[in-house]
């Protein structure tokens, strides 16, 4: 509920920068060391670290684009962008978990699809900036 109001959002993002890599690494490193368990595995229990390491690195950078693209999100549309995004945010966050647990395999697609329209959007904004900077380029701007 934080994450739908523009100042209180960037302050849980300031404070989750630390909690969230964390709470990352270590759920990886606990269900990989159980998934070794329950496959007679011992590579994650003889190196935990690996997974701690995994969890962290994966967190970390979703973290990060997070973080980075709420500030934005909050300046351009003056706070009312905020409960947009993290409702875009929780849908695509429960898509993806109901997808990984019905359907495991398609979570791969899922992810190239997500990576793709990313791409997509990118590129739309830069004509858009670009047409923009000619336009006012002509202008004498």
């Amino acid at each position: 509920m934080l994450d739908k109001v523009a100042v209180v959002d960037s302050i849980n993002d300031a404070i989750g920068t630390v909690i969230r890599p964390a709470t990352g690494g270590l759920i990886f490193a606990a269900t990989q060391a159980a998934e070794d368990f329950e496959q007679g595995s011992t590579f994650f229990s003889e190196n935990p670290w690996i997974g701690v390491v995994l969890g962290v690195a994966t967190a970390g950078v979703i973290h990060a684009g997070k973080a980075v693209s709420r500030p934005l999100i909050n300046a351009s549309t003056l706070g009312a962008g905020a409960p947009i995004a993290s409702t875009a945010e929780d849908g695509v966050s429960i898509g993806l978990s109901l997808i990984a647990i019905f359907l495991p395999v398609l979570v791969i697609f899922a992810l190239l699809l997500m990576v793709a329209a990313a791409f997509a959007l990118w590129r739309q904004a830069s004509k858009r900036r670009r047409y923009k900077d000619t336009v006012m380029g002509t202008a004498g701007y």
